[in-house]
């Protein structure tokens, strides 16, 4: 069964993100776009059979970003992927460079980030 198949099984009506999941994983494999996404293989799997949904949202910015180039206007650096928004977001890496040490006071309120702690003030 193709992932595509397992996919519409298990959603009824897959969202967008989910199908283009689908298809690269079946033109490779799911280990191959887990390494390209830069995310856990499980992941992908719990995407694709529509489980454990408090993993979904970092596959659908990996997906959105590098498979469906999709972009979001950050407010420091401008439009980039969403992929790189989350890891952006979830690095814990020291700020060093002026742009890091802006990301670091922005991300936390931004309207991208869905964690904020408080109103966005991001468009």
């Amino acid at each position: 069964m193709s992932a595509r198949d397992k996919a519409t099984e298990a959603w009824g009506a897959p969202p967008d993100w989910v199908l283009v999941l689908a298809d690269a994983s079946d033109r490779t494999s799911q280990a191959q776009v887990a390494r390209l996404l830069a995310i856990n293989s499980g992941y992908i799997s719990y995407a694709l059979r529509n489980q454990k949904p408090e993993y979904h949202q970092p596959v659908e910015y990996a997906v959105r970003g590098k498979l469906m180039a999709e972009t979001i206007k950050c407010p420091v650096m401008g439009e980039i992927d969403q992929s790189l928004c989350v890891r952006h977001r979830k690095s814990r890496v020291p700020p060093i460079l002026a742009e890091e040490r802006q990301l670091r006071a922005t991300c936390p309120t931004c309207i991208h980030n869905t964690n904020r702690k408080e109103e966005a003030h991001a468009e």
